[in-house]
């Protein structure tokens, strides 16, 4: 029937949908894990739904390839089968029907699963899953209401599940060849041949006599962490931009790692190791640690890393403040008070100094257990440093 169809054109439409969520997962998942982010995703929008942190976690991928490159390819195999509905016989209609409704079921309760390892086993909720979620049961509705008034397959023979055994063969061995020319063809390939390198050299590495000062933390006591993680960054630096949402996310995603961090400002003003003064490097770091003050400094801290603006004066940073400053509770003038007192200023030198005892060469360096990790600011090397970690 006519309405038969439009549920069937639904289910479709529910596919395509599924997909296109599906490659914005995949691509955030390859940005995220091999530090081409530059902020926070578009549905990071709490601790409690944040896509970020769901993605870092170890139950984002199967078997080597992102959960959502699978999301995508068992959608598409949908799609096919829709196609194949409407060019067969009234005959192998039973079995069509039985394939569709096997397909999208297998989908939906995949994504019941995924769902509750998502609630229970990482405590985030993702907001791009949450909608693959429900265009999943979608698309179990419209499937069932668009075949309903077809018999039911009988018959169960190998033929019957030949159009199956194709999709799933293709499909399985699409995604590894798919995951693996993307992962080439960006050179994120060359960031997992080299984990290991980096994993031995820190490995190896001596314990530094790491003294950190008042750090910006998230996560447990340091006696009760699996991993402490500890970055030296400075506030204009790329590199550290592309690693704060990177270890924001492994932290969210790892309620057991501690993550501390501490300015290294690239500024002779503030750190006796760099020869070049610029003034603002060391004037962003005291502005974190005024908002810190009243409890915004990881407020402040994710503000100038999202933040489009070119901190390359001191009067530029100034001028930016009010927008920094925008979803807190902190006054302008008091906090540009805090940062020309000579408390701050000394205290910001302090850190610079308790980070070149470290004999630090650049930043972002990053410090896991007492131990510099080559590497660190991606998830790959984060994560195979946190599997060594539990490890006696």
């Amino acid at each position: 029937t006519s309405s038969s169809k439009y549920f069937i054109w639904g289910a479709g439409l529910a596919a395509i949908a599924a997909m296109i969520v599906h490659s914005i997962l995949y691509s955030h998942h390859l940005d995220l894990h091999f530090g081409a982010i530059t902020g926070p995703m578009s549905c990071d929008v709490s601790s409690t739904f944040n896509c970020s942190a769901v993605t870092a976690s170890k139950y984002s991928s199967l078997l080597g390839v992102p959960i959502a490159l699978w999301g995508l390819a068992a959608n598409f195999a949908f799609l096919i089968l829709i196609a194949l509905w409407f060019f067969t016989d009234d005959d192998a209609k039973p079995v069509a029907r039985r394939n569709l409704l096997v397909v999208s079921g297998f989908i939906a309760l995949t994504s019941v699963v995924m769902g509750s390892i998502s609630t229970i086993m990482i405590g985030k909720g993702c907001l791009y899953c949450i909608a693959a979620y429900a265009l999943s049961v979608v698309m179990l509705a419209f499937t069932y209401f668009g075949t309903r008034g077809i018999a039911r397959a009988t018959t169960f023979g190998v033929s019957d599940f030949k159009i199956l055994g194709i999709l799933a063969a293709v499909g399985f061995a699409g995604v590894f060849i798919a995951d693996d020319s993307i992962k080439r063809s960006s050179n994120y390939d060359q960031i997992e041949k080299a984990v290991g390198s980096y994993i031995a050299s820190w490995q190896t590495a001596p314990v530094a006599p790491i003294q950190t000062l008042e750090p910006l933390a998230h996560g447990p006591a340091a006696d009760q962490a699996r991993m402490t993680i500890v970055e030296y960054a400075d506030f204009r630096c790329s590199h550290c931009k592309h690693a704060a949402p990177v270890m924001k996310a492994f932290s969210e995603a790892h309620p057991d790692v501690r993550f501390e961090f501490q300015a290294w400002p690239l500024d002779g003003e503030c750190n006796t190791a760099i020869p070049q003064t610029n003034g603002a490097s060391c004037l962003l770091a005291r502005l974190v640690w005024c908002a810190q003050k009243s409890g915004n400094g990881w407020a402040m801290h994710d503000a100038i890393y999202n933040s489009e603006d070119n901190f390359a004066t001191s009067d530029m940073i100034f001028a930016a403040l009010p927008a920094l400053i925008k979803d807190t509770t902190m006054d302008a003038q008091a906090i540009k008070a805090c940062t020309e007192s000579d408390e701050m200023k000394a205290f910001i030198r302090k850190m610079a100094d308790n980070g070149t005892s470290l004999s630090l060469r650049g930043t972002p360096t990053i410090f896991v257990n007492g131990r510099v990790l080559p590497g660190g600011q991606t998830l790959p090397v984060l994560t195979k440093a946190y599997e060594v970690s539990g490890k006696k």
